[in-house]
């Protein structure tokens, strides 16, 4: 019984991990990301919609904000 257990809750486990995957951004503050290494090209979806950058002062941190209101 416990190993039944313990394996319901390890598929639990990777059943929900994906959902992690997601960044939510709004218009009224930024997100930040921090990479392991430089970031030396960005690219987003739609720039009317999100604007990116990364921050000049460090190269591994990338700043995320909305234009404008959107569902996404």
């Amino acid at each position: 019984m416990r190993n039944v257990l313990i394996i319901t809750v390890l598929v639990l486990i990777q059943m929900t991990a994906p959902a992690q995957n997601r960044i939510t951004i709004h218009e009224n503050k930024a997100t930040h990301l921090v990479c392991p290494d430089r970031v030396s090209y960005l690219q987003v979806g739609d720039p009317t919609l999100i604007l990116a950058e990364v921050v000049p002062e460090l190269p591994n941190l990338i700043r995320l904000k909305a234009a404008e209101p959107f569902d996404g």
